[in-house]
Protein backbone atom coordinates (compact mmCIF):
# COMPACT_ATOMS: atom_id res chain seq x y z
CA UNK A 1 0.00 0.00 0.00
CA UNK A 2 1.05 3.24 -0.71
CA UNK A 3 -0.42 5.64 1.61
CA UNK A 4 -0.35 9.57 0.78
CA UNK A 5 -1.46 12.42 3.23
CA UNK A 6 -1.72 16.23 2.71
CA UNK A 7 -3.70 18.98 4.43
CA UNK A 8 -4.95 21.98 2.50
CA UNK A 9 -7.09 24.94 3.47
CA UNK A 10 -8.70 26.79 0.59
CA UNK A 11 -10.86 29.90 1.09
CA UNK A 12 -13.10 30.69 -1.84
CA UNK A 13 -14.62 34.12 -2.56
CA UNK A 14 -17.42 34.78 -4.99
CA UNK A 15 -17.51 37.12 -8.00
CA UNK A 16 -19.67 37.62 -11.09
CA UNK A 17 -17.91 35.59 -13.80
CA UNK A 18 -19.22 32.69 -15.85
CA UNK A 19 -18.78 28.94 -15.34
CA UNK A 20 -15.60 28.09 -17.26
CA UNK A 21 -13.00 26.16 -15.25
CA UNK A 22 -9.30 26.88 -14.88
CA UNK A 23 -6.59 24.84 -13.19
CA UNK A 24 -5.56 26.37 -9.84
CA UNK A 25 -3.45 23.60 -8.29
CA UNK A 26 -2.15 20.07 -8.81
CA UNK A 27 -0.63 17.37 -6.62
CA UNK A 28 1.75 14.68 -7.87
CA UNK A 29 2.65 11.31 -6.37
CA UNK A 30 6.25 10.90 -7.52
CA UNK A 31 6.31 7.15 -7.00
CA UNK A 32 3.38 6.37 -9.31
CA UNK A 33 3.15 9.43 -11.55
CA UNK A 34 -0.51 9.91 -10.61
CA UNK A 35 -1.50 13.58 -10.68
CA UNK A 36 -4.55 15.16 -9.05
CA UNK A 37 -5.82 18.47 -10.49
CA UNK A 38 -7.95 21.19 -8.85
CA UNK A 39 -10.06 23.19 -11.30
CA UNK A 40 -12.00 26.25 -10.15
CA UNK A 41 -15.00 27.75 -11.91
CA UNK A 42 -14.79 31.32 -13.17
CA UNK A 43 -17.34 32.40 -10.54
CA UNK A 44 -15.13 30.78 -7.86
CA UNK A 45 -18.06 28.83 -6.41
CA UNK A 46 -17.12 25.35 -7.62
CA UNK A 47 -14.00 23.20 -7.41
CA UNK A 48 -13.72 20.23 -9.77
CA UNK A 49 -11.24 17.41 -9.17
CA UNK A 50 -9.59 15.56 -12.05
CA UNK A 51 -6.82 12.97 -12.26
CA UNK A 52 -4.43 11.30 -14.68
CA UNK A 53 -2.59 7.99 -14.30
CA UNK A 54 -0.07 7.62 -17.13
CA UNK A 55 1.74 4.64 -15.56
CA UNK A 56 1.29 0.92 -15.92
CA UNK A 57 -0.30 0.26 -12.50
CA UNK A 58 -3.90 0.76 -11.43
CA UNK A 59 -4.70 2.41 -8.09
CA UNK A 60 -7.59 2.75 -5.68
CA UNK A 61 -7.91 6.51 -5.13
CA UNK A 62 -9.58 7.90 -2.02
CA UNK A 63 -10.23 11.60 -1.31
CA UNK A 64 -11.66 13.04 1.89
CA UNK A 65 -12.22 16.56 3.26
CA UNK A 66 -14.44 18.65 5.53
CA UNK A 67 -16.88 21.06 3.86
CA UNK A 68 -18.27 24.34 5.22
CA UNK A 69 -21.21 25.76 3.31
CA UNK A 70 -20.37 23.47 0.39
CA UNK A 71 -21.78 20.24 -0.99
CA UNK A 72 -20.13 17.43 -2.93
CA UNK A 73 -21.48 15.88 -6.11
CA UNK A 74 -20.33 12.47 -4.78
CA UNK A 75 -20.32 10.81 -1.38
CA UNK A 76 -17.27 11.54 0.79
CA UNK A 77 -14.82 10.01 1.20
CA UNK A 78 -14.74 9.71 -2.59
CA UNK A 79 -13.43 6.36 -3.86
CA UNK A 80 -12.45 5.57 -7.42
CA UNK A 81 -10.55 2.89 -9.32
CA UNK A 82 -7.93 4.82 -11.28
CA UNK A 83 -6.97 2.45 -14.07
CA UNK A 84 -3.52 2.32 -15.61
CA UNK A 85 -2.47 4.04 -18.85
CA UNK A 86 -4.86 6.98 -18.46
CA UNK A 87 -2.83 10.00 -19.67
CA UNK A 88 -5.93 12.14 -20.31
CA UNK A 89 -7.66 13.97 -17.46
CA UNK A 90 -10.56 12.11 -15.85
CA UNK A 91 -13.29 14.17 -14.18
CA UNK A 92 -13.90 12.77 -10.70
CA UNK A 93 -16.36 14.98 -8.79
CA UNK A 94 -16.90 18.57 -7.67
CA UNK A 95 -17.76 20.61 -4.59
CA UNK A 96 -19.75 23.82 -4.73
CA UNK A 97 -21.11 26.63 -2.55
CA UNK A 98 -24.58 26.09 -1.09
CA UNK A 99 -25.56 29.46 0.44
CA UNK A 100 -24.34 32.37 -1.68
CA UNK A 101 -24.64 34.80 1.22
CA UNK A 102 -22.10 33.00 3.42
CA UNK A 103 -18.39 32.25 3.27
CA UNK A 104 -17.52 28.76 2.05
CA UNK A 105 -14.41 26.62 2.06
CA UNK A 106 -13.00 23.10 2.35
CA UNK A 107 -10.32 21.92 4.77
CA UNK A 108 -8.49 18.84 6.05
CA UNK A 109 -8.04 17.64 2.50
CA UNK A 110 -6.46 14.17 2.25
CA UNK A 111 -5.82 11.84 -0.64
CA UNK A 112 -4.61 8.25 -0.65
CA UNK A 113 -3.42 5.83 -3.31
CA UNK A 114 -3.41 2.06 -2.85
CA UNK A 115 -2.21 -0.33 -5.54
CA UNK A 116 -5.21 -2.03 -7.10
CA UNK A 117 -2.95 -4.92 -8.01
CA UNK A 118 0.06 -5.02 -5.72
CA UNK A 119 3.37 -6.59 -6.78
CA UNK A 120 3.25 -8.54 -3.53
CA UNK A 121 -0.07 -10.14 -4.45
CA UNK A 122 1.19 -11.85 -7.58
CA UNK A 123 2.48 -15.42 -7.63
CA UNK A 124 2.23 -17.70 -4.62
CA UNK A 125 0.54 -16.48 -1.42
CA UNK A 126 2.72 -14.72 1.13
CA UNK A 127 3.90 -16.93 3.97
CA UNK A 128 5.68 -14.44 6.18
CA UNK A 129 8.31 -15.86 8.54
CA UNK A 130 9.35 -12.43 9.69
CA UNK A 131 13.01 -12.68 10.79
CA UNK A 132 15.44 -10.11 9.36
CA UNK A 133 18.98 -8.89 9.72
CA UNK A 134 19.54 -5.36 10.98
CA UNK A 135 19.44 -2.86 8.08
CA UNK A 136 22.94 -1.47 8.68
CA UNK A 137 26.55 -2.75 8.48
CA UNK A 138 28.02 -5.09 11.08
CA UNK A 139 29.72 -3.36 14.00
CA UNK A 140 27.15 -0.53 14.11
CA UNK A 141 24.45 0.17 16.72
CA UNK A 142 21.27 2.22 16.39
CA UNK A 143 18.45 3.20 18.72
CA UNK A 144 14.76 2.44 18.13
CA UNK A 145 13.08 5.84 18.40
CA UNK A 146 9.58 4.60 17.51
CA UNK A 147 8.50 0.97 17.51
CA UNK A 148 5.39 -1.10 16.73
CA UNK A 149 2.08 0.69 17.44
CA UNK A 150 4.04 3.80 18.37
CA UNK A 151 3.26 7.47 18.03
CA UNK A 152 2.65 9.54 14.91
CA UNK A 153 2.02 7.53 11.75
CA UNK A 154 2.69 4.13 13.38
CA UNK A 155 -0.99 3.17 13.55
CA UNK A 156 -3.47 1.30 11.38
CA UNK A 157 -1.88 -0.25 8.30
CA UNK A 158 1.41 1.46 9.28
CA UNK A 159 1.34 0.08 12.85
CA UNK A 160 4.33 -2.26 12.48
CA UNK A 161 6.92 0.23 11.32
CA UNK A 162 10.19 0.96 13.12
CA UNK A 163 12.13 4.25 13.18
CA UNK A 164 15.87 4.08 13.85
CA UNK A 165 17.67 7.27 14.85
CA UNK A 166 20.38 7.57 12.23
CA UNK A 167 22.68 10.35 11.05
CA UNK A 168 22.28 11.57 7.49
CA UNK A 169 24.57 9.63 5.18
CA UNK A 170 24.70 6.43 7.24
CA UNK A 171 24.85 3.26 5.10
CA UNK A 172 21.62 1.26 4.92
CA UNK A 173 21.84 -2.46 4.16
CA UNK A 174 19.35 -4.98 2.83
CA UNK A 175 17.79 -6.79 5.78
CA UNK A 176 17.02 -9.74 3.52
CA UNK A 177 17.91 -10.81 -0.02
CA UNK A 178 15.50 -9.93 -2.81
CA UNK A 179 14.80 -7.81 -5.88
CA UNK A 180 14.51 -4.01 -5.92
CA UNK A 181 10.92 -3.10 -6.91
CA UNK A 182 10.89 0.58 -5.96
CA UNK A 183 13.39 3.44 -5.98
CA UNK A 184 12.80 7.14 -5.28
CA UNK A 185 15.72 9.48 -4.57
CA UNK A 186 14.72 12.79 -6.13
CA UNK A 187 13.26 14.65 -3.15
CA UNK A 188 15.37 16.88 -0.88
CA UNK A 189 13.04 18.61 1.59
CA UNK A 190 12.16 17.20 5.01
CA UNK A 191 10.34 18.41 8.12
CA UNK A 192 7.44 17.92 10.51
CA UNK A 193 4.85 18.69 7.86
CA UNK A 194 2.13 16.23 6.74
CA UNK A 195 2.26 17.87 3.29
CA UNK A 196 5.62 16.12 2.85
CA UNK A 197 4.06 12.71 3.46
CA UNK A 198 4.27 11.70 -0.20
CA UNK A 199 7.73 13.21 -0.71
CA UNK A 200 9.92 10.68 1.06
CA UNK A 201 12.73 8.95 -0.82
CA UNK A 202 12.73 5.17 -0.52
CA UNK A 203 13.97 1.75 -1.54
CA UNK A 204 11.53 -1.21 -1.78
CA UNK A 205 12.87 -4.78 -1.91
CA UNK A 206 10.63 -7.76 -2.65
CA UNK A 207 11.53 -11.12 -1.07
CA UNK A 208 10.98 -14.63 -2.37
CA UNK A 209 7.84 -15.09 -0.22
CA UNK A 210 6.22 -12.00 -1.77
CA UNK A 211 6.71 -9.68 1.21
CA UNK A 212 8.32 -6.28 0.65
CA UNK A 213 10.78 -4.42 2.88
CA UNK A 214 10.48 -0.63 2.74
CA UNK A 215 13.37 1.69 3.61
CA UNK A 216 12.15 5.32 3.84
CA UNK A 217 13.57 8.85 4.22
CA UNK A 218 16.85 8.15 2.40
CA UNK A 219 18.85 11.20 1.34
CA UNK A 220 18.55 12.81 -2.08
CA UNK A 221 20.53 10.80 -4.63
CA UNK A 222 21.20 8.33 -1.83
CA UNK A 223 20.15 5.13 -3.63
CA UNK A 224 22.92 2.63 -4.21
CA UNK A 225 20.80 0.14 -6.17
CA UNK A 226 18.62 0.34 -9.28
CA UNK A 227 15.13 -0.90 -10.12
CA UNK A 228 15.09 -4.63 -10.90
CA UNK A 229 18.48 -5.30 -9.33
CA UNK A 230 18.98 -8.43 -7.23
CA UNK A 231 20.49 -7.70 -3.83
CA UNK A 232 21.94 -9.86 -1.09
CA UNK A 233 21.39 -9.59 2.65
CA UNK A 234 23.84 -7.10 4.13
CA UNK A 235 24.46 -5.30 0.83
CA UNK A 236 24.51 -1.49 1.02
CA UNK A 237 21.39 -0.23 -0.77
CA UNK A 238 21.15 3.44 0.24
CA UNK A 239 22.32 6.28 2.49
CA UNK A 240 20.02 7.45 5.25
CA UNK A 241 18.51 10.93 5.28
CA UNK A 242 15.83 13.21 6.65
CA UNK A 243 13.59 13.64 3.60
CA UNK A 244 9.79 13.72 3.59
CA UNK A 245 7.53 13.91 6.65
CA UNK A 246 10.35 13.49 9.15
CA UNK A 247 11.04 15.27 12.44
CA UNK A 248 14.66 14.11 12.76
CA UNK A 249 17.19 12.15 10.67
CA UNK A 250 16.15 8.51 10.81
CA UNK A 251 15.43 5.35 8.86
CA UNK A 252 11.86 4.07 8.72
CA UNK A 253 11.82 0.32 8.13
CA UNK A 254 8.82 -1.95 7.74
CA UNK A 255 7.57 -5.11 6.05
CA UNK A 256 4.35 -5.12 4.00
CA UNK A 257 2.16 -7.88 2.59
CA UNK A 258 -1.21 -7.82 0.73
CA UNK A 259 -4.11 -6.72 2.94
CA UNK A 260 -6.74 -8.76 1.07
CA UNK A 261 -8.37 -5.64 -0.41
CA UNK A 262 -5.90 -4.86 -3.16
CA UNK A 263 -3.60 -2.83 -0.92
CA UNK A 264 -0.71 -3.45 1.46
CA UNK A 265 -0.37 -3.56 5.24
CA UNK A 266 2.57 -3.72 7.61
CA UNK A 267 3.12 -6.92 9.60
CA UNK A 268 5.11 -7.75 12.73
CA UNK A 269 8.62 -9.06 12.22
CA UNK A 270 11.70 -9.96 14.24
CA UNK A 271 15.38 -9.17 13.91
CA UNK A 272 17.94 -11.94 14.19
CA UNK A 273 19.81 -10.47 17.14
CA UNK A 274 23.59 -10.33 16.84
CA UNK A 275 25.61 -8.75 19.65
CA UNK A 276 22.42 -8.21 21.62
CA UNK A 277 20.47 -5.20 22.83
CA UNK A 278 21.01 -2.41 25.29
CA UNK A 279 18.14 -0.62 26.96
CA UNK A 280 17.59 3.12 27.07
CA UNK A 281 20.11 3.83 29.86
CA UNK A 282 22.70 1.33 28.74
CA UNK A 283 21.52 -1.48 31.01
CA UNK A 284 21.34 -5.07 29.85
CA UNK A 285 24.22 -4.93 27.39
CA UNK A 286 24.36 -8.10 25.31
CA UNK A 287 20.90 -9.24 26.43
CA UNK A 288 19.30 -11.73 24.06
CA UNK A 289 22.46 -12.41 22.07
CA UNK A 290 21.73 -14.80 19.22
CA UNK A 291 17.95 -14.72 19.72
CA UNK A 292 15.38 -13.18 17.43
CA UNK A 293 13.66 -10.14 18.93
CA UNK A 294 10.84 -7.72 18.28
CA UNK A 295 12.19 -4.14 18.10
CA UNK A 296 10.82 -1.95 20.91
CA UNK A 297 11.09 1.78 21.49
CA UNK A 298 14.23 2.61 23.46
CA UNK A 299 16.26 -0.43 22.45
CA UNK A 300 19.75 0.04 21.04
CA UNK A 301 20.35 -2.80 18.60
CA UNK A 302 23.77 -4.07 17.55
CA UNK A 303 25.07 -6.57 15.00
Amino acid sequence: MKKIFITLVCLLVSNLYGNDFREVQNLVDAGSGVKLFFYQSADNKTIEFRAVNPGGNSFNLEISMDLDNMQSSAALPFKYLLRNNQPSEIKLFNIKQTDSSKAFYYRNFKWYLRPASSPASTGKPVVHKGVYSYPWPKGKSFRVDNGFNGYGAHTGIWAYGVDFKMKVGSPICAARSGVVVGVEQGFSKGGNDPALGNKANYIYIKHNDGSIARYLHIKRKGARVRLGQKVKIGQVIALSGNVGWSTDPHLHFDIVVPDGNGGLKTVPFKFANGRGIRLRKGRGKGKGRGKSIYPKTGMILSH
